[in-house]
């Protein structure tokens, strides 16, 4: 990755020299966008962008017969597809298991954008750091059709879930009724209420047939525990995963659940452990530091607490990986 993102820079460089050149010596206009080429592997159907002024190829320009072709260096190399941002950002994809642009910065050029956040356009950018359609058009990327067809297939899918659970499972945050402590006996009231299954803290709980699991041999999810981030919930790429504190999880000890708990680990919730969590969490602001007891008193966030204990639930039926 540290090598891609040099190369994302040299052809940064590569653009604004382009700016510097006679572009009227070019056969073909090229637009100096910062856009970093296509967004596909492939032929490029038009010659706006780098590739327009970098004929040859790598062995050609090993010979120093001929310059730099970028599409051919990116065929070479196996390198991803090119991210479409602009001069002056600092682009990488992330270790997800459809890994999505992230850039940082702040964009130099076009004149129209500079100064502002920077951004990437297309469905190959991560959605929090995807750029307006405004501001991708001045590169000439037109990210409109493709960003609604996602968000229209996206709302489908989740059709009022809380969050995705890897790549295809919805997740609905139940809360427990009542109040005390969090039993796989409320997790199970809680989730059948809504006609929706517990999901097991852990494949191993799986067995009892009473919860689901996305887990599978080899998968992120395999022998990990959500109710437990380090070493664990922290591989399964979850957006916003303050949302996990102040949860309980079904599992198997007497009637028992699990619950993040000191931080980074989780606690069984026969105890009055402390939720502790880490700095990443608290950053949010979005959760108190409390006891279990505060959460079984459904201690309100007005009064410093976070509320009942809450759940996750998913619409598949329970099934069985050991």
């Amino acid at each position: 990755m540290a090598k891609f993102a040099v190369c994302l820079s040299i052809l940064a460089m590569a653009s604004w020299a382009v700016a510097e050149a006679d572009i009227d010596d070019i056969d073909t206009h090229v637009e100096v966008s910062g856009t970093l080429g296509s967004d596909t592997h492939g032929e490029v159907e038009d010659n706006d962008g780098l590739t327009a002024i970098a004929p040859g190829s790598v062995d050609a320009q090993l010979e120093g017969d001929s310059e730099l072709n970028v599409l051919q260096v990116n065929e070479t190399l196996d390198f991803p597809a090119f991210v479409q941002s602009f001069v002056g950002c600092q682009c990488e994809q992330d270790e997800g298991s459809k890994p999505k642009w992230k850039c940082s910065g702040t964009i130099a050029y076009p004149p129209e954008v500079s100064g502002n956040e920077c951004c990437c356009c297309g469905i190959s950018c991560h959605p929090r750091n995807r750029c307006t359609n405004k501001q991708c058009l001045v590169i000439g990327v037109d990210q409109g059709p493709e960003v609604a067809a996602e968000q229209a297939a996206w709302d489908k899918l989740m059709q009022g879930a809380d969050m995705l659970i890897g790549e295809d499972l919805p997740g609905f945050i139940v809360e427990l009724e009542g109040t005390g402590q969090c039993t796989r006996t409320r997790i199970m009231e809680a989730c059948k209420k809504k006609s929706l299954t517990p999901l097991c803290d852990h494949n191993s709980y799986s067995t009892t047939k009473e919860c689901y699991t996305p887990a599978k041999s080899g998968n992120v999810f395999f022998n990990r525990h959500f109710s437990h981030w380090a070493g664990h919930r922290q591989y399964f790429g979850i957006e916003d995963d303050y949302l996990f504190y102040g949860m309980c999880f079904y599992a198997r000890n007497g009637n028992w659940a699990l619950a993040p708990c000191n931080g980074d680990s989780h606690c069984w919730t026969n105890g009055n452990s402390r939720l502790s969590p880490n700095a990443r969490v608290l950053a949010t602001g979005q959760v108190n530091n409390v006891y279990f007891n505060d959460m079984n008193n459904a201690k309100s966030k007005e009064d410093g607490g976070n509320g009942n204990w809450r759940t996750m639930c998913v619409k598949e039926q329970p099934n069985v990986v050991r």
